[in-house]
């Protein structure tokens, strides 16, 4: 049971963890094209 929850709790931190990667390197390919079209 506990090494279960364990590995849910790990897949979902993975998951979060990329989710904000992916949205932090979004945002700096805004600024960054935002930048050079300037």
């Amino acid at each position: 049971m506990t090494s279960y929850s364990f590995k849910n709790y790990d897949k979902y931190s993975m998951e979060s963890i990329h989710n904000s990667l992916q949205l932090s390197y979004c945002h700096f390919l805004k600024e960054n094209s935002f930048k050079s079209q300037e």
